[in-house]
């Protein structure tokens, strides 16, 4: 009695080598990452997640919404580390202040 027959035996060896192949594949892949990750500065806000592109931020935005129905206002921003961030918080606005007027007449003194 043979224990395996050559097409189950041909199968396993397959299964082998698809196995290491993809083994190998994801070395090569945390390799590279660890490589960009080098290149790149220090994120000033590391606990937030970086998305490389703001169609992935905006990505992410859109699956959050439909998760909370709508009730957050999000919004993406480009941080310093050449990465972008999703915040919470409004949007800066630079606005010209206007110069103090002072009132016609009497001097104080």
């Amino acid at each position: 009695m043979v224990p395996f027959s050559d097409d189950e035996l041909e199968a396993f060896y397959r299964e082998i080598e698809a196995r290491t192949a993809y083994r190998e594949l994801m070395e090569n892949r945390r390799a590279e990452r660890s490589a960009r990750r080098a290149e790149l500065p220090d994120c000033p806000t590391p606990d937030k997640l970086p998305f490389t592109s703001p169609a992935a931020a905006m990505d992410s935005i859109e699956r959050i919404k439909a998760r909370t129905f709508g009730t957050v206002s999000l919004r993406y921003y480009e941080c310093a580390c050449g990465r972008w961030h999703i915040t919470s918080s409004a949007q800066l606005t630079h606005r010209p202040i206007a110069p103090v007027r002072r009132r016609k007449g009497k001097k104080k003194r």
